[in-house]
């Protein structure tokens, strides 16, 4: 098996029911099929006030047996990660896997108008899209006007 992380910034009072969540999300995956397996999880701190937590749980994926319907549940895992730690005020864009397929689509969301900012940004420091290309749906800064798209990403059901 290899090891994958999942992460959110989490405030504390959020950190158990954000622990609850995800461990019920991998339970879930691991009575679907064997290929996954709940490694644990661990919070700590970055800031003096103890407020934000850098929230992990690591799954073990058993790779020479992911197959596409695995791979499809983890994908979906990922995503409910993700909306759980969202649903419970926390931030995925502030950690390293939100850029990944499953997740990606809910930058938007939890950014609102701030990613509106970023493709500005992106555009203005990065006009022809080679640093990073493809992350975080900043590649939507170089296909014009792009209101309808954002609204129906940060519309979407969770």
């Amino acid at each position: 098996m290899s090891w994958h992380c999942e992460d959110a910034a989490v405030s504390y009072t959020h950190v158990p029911a954000v622990t609850k969540a995800w461990h019920g999300i991998v339970a879930d995956l691991r009575r679907r099929t064997d290929v996954f397996d709940d490694w644990g999880m661990f919070a700590y701190t970055s800031a003096d006030t103890g407020v934000d937590y850098l929230t992990e749980i690591d799954v073990g994926i058993w790779e020479q047996r992911l197959d596409d319907d695995a791979w499809a549940m983890w994908v979906r895992a990922k995503r409910d990660i993700a909306a759980a730690a969202l649903a419970h005020g926390g931030s995925i864009s502030a950690c390293h896997g939100s850029c990944r397929d499953g997740e990606v689509d809910l930058v938007p969301r939890e950014l609102g108008g701030g990613f509106d900012v970023m493709l500005g940004v992106k555009r203005l420091l990065d006009p022809n899209n080679i640093m990073n290309p493809g992350k975080y749906l900043l590649d939507l800064a170089y296909q014009g006007d792009v209101s309808a798209q954002l609204a129906e990403l940060k519309a979407a059901p969770v």
